[in-house]
């Protein structure tokens, strides 16, 4: 399993937001994965810092308030000219334990408990939940005090894997 703890300044993102409740949100994810896969509007992020990175954050996913949101989008390196259907948001500067996942992994897929070959939102799910159960407690560290928690995709190898990360101190 490739965890490792990392150390991130402030990252300002732009891009597609939703509200959702808990229980939906692995559908009203895929949804909007979908609307901005389909118009192509990821691309039309101003400012990115890079154009094959993205993030997938979600806020309040792991504080059991039954309503989160997800926002899709790029680090960018100002708010300036926002489109109108975009929003934005800063992920403030912490310390992340990051795990790296991949659907066919076998050994992470048992360690997860998870299926080989489950779909990204299952695999994500088992591994955020990994982390902030198993790994965080038994590592020393503790789940910092922020809402956000993330995954990182590079768009055009998304099979290679994605990040999943979460805030630490």
């Amino acid at each position: 399993m490739n965890i490792e703890v990392i150390e991130k300044d402030n990252i300002k993102v732009m891009g597609f937001a939703i509200k959702t409740k808990i229980w939906k949100s692995g559908l009203a994810i895929a949804r909007l994965l979908r609307r901005v896969d389909k118009k192509g509007t990821y691309e039309q992020i101003p400012n990115r810092v890079d154009t094959e990175i993205f993030y997938g954050i979600s806020i309040d996913f792991l504080k059991n308030k039954g309503v989160c949101s997800y926002m899709f989008g790029a680090e960018v390196s100002s708010f300036r000219n926002v489109p109108a259907d975009m929003e934005t948001r800063t992920i403030p500067a912490s310390k992340y334990v990051q795990l790296f996942i991949k659907p066919k992994d076998e050994n992470l897929c048992k360690i997860l408990k998870v299926k080989k070959g489950s779909n990204y939102g299952v695999l994500t799910r088992a591994a955020y939940l990994y982390l902030q159960e198993k790994w965080i407690p038994e590592s020393g560290y503790e789940r910092a005090d922020m809402s956000e928690v993330f995954e990182l995709y590079n768009l055009k190898n998304i099979e290679d894997g994605i990040y999943v990360c979460i805030p630490i101190k």
